[in-house]
């Protein structure tokens, strides 16, 4: 199911929400599972939120109800390194048992959730494949760092 994050205004941005996709935990209560990473905000895979419908029938995210245990990083990627080459280091995140999800918005900028419990030390030794030329590591949320942005980012008025 697709739902709606709505986002408190930017000075900087003109960005209003952002739609994100998750599955039901129990439809009766609005309880959901994020199935993939916001990019505006640190709100990631496997974090549950309560959703209702806002007045134009869309699901808008109310309640942040439980954020994973899971360090979110936002890394970026430019030449030298190529396309091809990122994504075998990010899918080989996954494959190692070190990180859940990774994506972004196709501008070599992504948003990585990691396994939840793992420490901020074992994302940062992971993180030092991103030490090279052409890579740039721009945020490592905590959990707690996660929470404090979104309190401060997200809107859970219901509008529409």
């Amino acid at each position: 199911m697709k739902f709606k994050l709505a986002l408190h205004p930017w000075p900087e941005f003109n960005i209003r929400s952002e739609s994100l996709w998750g599955h039901w935990l129990d439809q009766e209560q609005g309880l959901v599972s994020c199935k993939n990473n916001a990019f505006y905000v640190p709100l990631a895979v496997n974090d549950t939120v309560r959703v209702a419908r806002d007045r134009s029938g869309i699901w808008q995210v109310v309640e942040i109800v439980r954020l994973a245990e899971s360090v979110v990083t936002l890394t970026s990627f430019d030449p030298p390194v190529m396309p091809k080459q990122a994504v075998a280091v990010y899918d080989g995140w996954v494959a190692e048992g070190k990180s859940v999800y990774t994506e972004g918005p196709g501008n070599g900028m992504m948003v990585t959730a990691w396994r939840e419990f793992l420490s901020v030390d074992e994302v940062l030794e992971a993180l030092s494949q991103c030490s090279t030329h052409g890579w740039a590591i721009w945020e490592i949320l905590t959990p707690e760092r996660r929470n404090q942005e979104l309190v401060e980012c997200v809107d859970l008025v219901l509008g529409g």
